[in-house]
């Protein structure tokens, strides 16, 4: 498995993918992404440098999900061909787009 993360993360940074972006990809902390892009320079893979200092708005921000929860989304993310922070991100994104955040979450209160 650790074979085929490190092979992932260095054909997305080859790709000119960021190290955050990489890290959310194939769901590992961004040290792991620079651990495995600096090891692969060193063995004389040609990986561009990558761009530093996101603006504002433009960094992914990062939230804590139980492990549980992780559980439960894990074979929908699968079903998807996503990493579960992707099926993440696209499941809030079209919450939020839609307006859905009400109906999601009723409890049988009127919205205030």
């Amino acid at each position: 498995m650790t074979g085929e993360i490190e092979t992932r993360i260095i054909a997305l940074a080859k790709e000119g993918m960021a190290p955050a972006q990489i890290a959310l990809e194939v769901d590992r902390q961004i040290a792991t992404v620079y651990h495995y892009c600096c090891k692969a320079r060193r063995n004389g893979e040609v990986i561009p440098k990558f761009r530093t200092g996101m603006g504002a708005g433009q960094r992914p921000t990062l939230m804590s999900v139980a492990p549980q929860t992780v559980s439960r989304l894990r074979p929908l993310a699968h079903e998807r061909g996503q990493t579960v922070p992707e099926f993440c991100n696209e499941l809030l994104a079209v919450i939020a787009q839609d307006d859905l955040a009400a109906s999601v979450l009723d409890d049988g209160e009127p919205d205030a």
